[in-house]
């Protein structure tokens, strides 16, 4: 539908990916507080990224904050040890295409499960999709700029063999029906989305957003 034009021109976005998974301070160390590839930024904040790639274009520029609110775990002995990742990560960025948006990626929201939201608004037209209710999709369009909930009740390609077509739409359909896709691109010996190249310019964001937040939040172009 974004590629249909339903939103026009992308003014402002908002998406977050909440977890409660780093709140027990007694959770111990592992690659995800510890070393390269660890932290929030990099766990769930790329997931983001792809998404605001996929659906809205490339960041061209990001500003953001980092914290680690628990700055100490049990190590494999049991003793206490630094954590070097961060819990929470803010960005705010703007699109090549002109938009601005805010991506925050949380590991410390208390309740949260695989908390994902998207809100999006552009100069035609405006949509939310949030995981919490994941059989549909709000839309505003037309001249009228008419609201309505748009059902997207397990649609997903290729189809997950494991779940039926009456089981609602859910992480575990979605993760299913990605490696079936992968499966079925590398048998044909088609490209498949996402590429390599995908990873790659999301891992220039998350670069440019550990620069940034080690300079105090300014606002640093992708490379």
């Amino acid at each position: 539908r974004i590629a249909q034009g339903v939103l026009g021109e992308v003014v402002s976005f908002h998406t977050h990916y909440y977890r409660a998974s780093n709140l027990d301070p007694t959770r111990p160390l592992g690659w995800r507080f510890v070393g390269a590839g660890s932290g929030v930024l990099q766990d769930l904040g790329s997931h983001l990224i792809d998404l605001t790639h996929a659906l809205l274009g490339p960041i061209e520029t990001v500003s953001a904050r980092t914290r680690t609110l628990i700055a100490q775990r049990p190590d494999a002995s049991g003793q206490l040890a630094p954590v070097t990742s961060d819990d929470v990560a803010w960005l705010q960025v703007t699109l090549a295409s002109g938009g601005v948006g805010t991506l925050e990626a949380s590991k410390v929201v208390p309740g949260a499960g695989d908390d994902i939201r998207l809100t999006v608004y552009g100069t035609r037209g405006a949509l939310a999709f949030d995981t919490r209710d994941p059989n549909g999709l709000q839309l505003v369009e037309g001249e009228g700029h008419s609201q309505r909930y748009v059902a997207t009740a397990s649609r997903a390609e290729p189809r997950a063999a494991v779940l039926n077509a009456e089981k609602p739409t859910g992480a575990l359909q979605w993760h299913l029906a990605l490696i079936a896709a992968f499966c079925a691109a590398l048998g044909d010996n088609t490209p498949f989305a996402p590429s390599l190249g995908d990873g790659a310019a999301v891992q220039r964001v998350i670069a440019a957003a550990f620069r940034s937040a080690d300079e105090g939040g300014r606002a640093v172009r992708v490379i």
